[in-house]
């Protein structure tokens, strides 16, 4: 996906233009590729900022709440949560242009 985040204060965040390769007939977004694009800026949001560190990603859960549109601009933030040891608990949230939150997620990383 190339989605790479910088810091921005307390979350990490970075703009997303979908292609239209990521899209159905319709021109909507695919939902494996929103499930992608929320995971990127989790790595980011755990070391913040910087992808120095080595990690999987353990676990995502995903809401998707609106079409993602192939083409148009959007914004992805990614926040820290809890961290435990090599375990670190992220957010992610995808918005559009006018600030409406289209996808929430939480994922756990994990340190090698």
């Amino acid at each position: 996906m190339r989605i790479f985040a910088g810091s921005a204060g307390e979350v990490v965040a970075a703009p997303w233009q979908p292609e239209a390769s990521l899209a159905a007939d319709d021109g909507y977004v695919a939902e494996e590729f929103i499930w992608a694009a929320l995971d990127c800026p989790g790595l980011f949001a755990a070391f913040n900022g910087r992808q120095s560190q080595r990690a999987l990603l353990g676990r995502m859960t995903a809401d998707i709440r609106g079409k993602v549109e192939a083409g148009k601009n959007y914004i992805i933030i990614g926040w820290p949560e809890e961290e435990e040891g090599r375990k670190h608990i992220v957010g992610t949230a995808l918005y559009d242009e006018h600030g409406t939150v289209l996808a929430v997620a939480r994922g756990v990383w994990i340190t090698i």
